[in-house]
């Protein structure tokens, strides 16, 4: 018979002349007739199987737990990527910057300055995009800002009051939006050679490769609407 090793010995406390077993998770002493401990090799076994399959599925969730994190990371990048504005486009940001001024500094009746504070874009959704990054969170007074984008003249037909309305269009049909609110204390804002003509009351002008603005000031009074001296002295002349 092959003596007790050391370790053995130690995983052991004796009371009289018995072995009292100690156990651990990988093995078990059992009590013979002649009072010799033996390890009971199937527990153990059984026990090491236990072991690796507990290993094998903390590896498998942590697996998931990776695939999960990647399908995330992957997913905010193509939304960061998606969402990410052009910061070339400096005609874009320079009109966004402008719009929020005008905005801003003039003045509306005191009817239109309660509830939020409405500003339009008509058809540019790089423009759109710039300002409600730039100024969704901003307030004009003590009004909200909502910044709208519209895909044509036709859906302002069914849109509630807005403040300001910037369009890119011309002729006829930048006429005929001012002629649907003509009624209203409305700043049309254009961007084409024949903007105030058509009822634009501010018009995007091109000076010396810069973007500078004209004003209609006499149409603005007729709509009520207070043009801030800033913005009438900033304006061509």
């Amino acid at each position: 018979m092959n003596p007790l090793t050391s370790k053995e010995i130690h995983c052991m406390h004796f009371e009289r002349s018995e072995y009292v077993p100690i156990h651990d998770a990988t093995s078990r002493w059992t009590q013979t007739r002649s009072g010799t401990a033996l390890r009971d090799d199937g527990l153990r076994l059984r026990a090491m199987k236990l072991s690796k399959k507990m290993r094998s599925g903390a590896l498998f969730i942590a697996c998931i737990c990776c695939a999960s994190s990647a399908m995330n990371l992957h997913a905010q990048g193509q939304f960061a990527q998606s969402s990410a504005l052009d910061e070339s486009d400096t005609r874009s940001i320079t009109k966004a910057n402008f719009l929020f001024h005008f905005a801003a500094s003039n003045e509306w009746p005191a009817e239109f300055m309660e509830g939020p504070f409405r500003l339009a874009i008509i058809g540019n959704p790089s423009l759109h995009a710039i300002l409600a990054d730039k100024y969704a969170m901003k307030s004009i007074g003590s009004q909200s800002l909502e910044i709208i984008a519209f895909d044509d003249a036709e859906s302002l037909e069914k849109a509630p009051f807005t403040h300001v309305i910037y369009s890119e269009e011309s002729g006829e049909t930048l006429q005929r939006i001012s002629e649907s609110i003509q009624d209203q204390p409305v700043l049309l804002i254009s961007d084409a050679a024949d903007g105030l003509q058509n009822g634009a009351l501010i018009n995007f002008v091109a000076v010396n490769n810069r973007i500078r603005y004209e004003i209609n000031s006499e149409e603005a009074s007729k709509r009520d609407l207070l043009i801030g001296n800033r913005i009438l002295s900033w304006a061509v002349k």
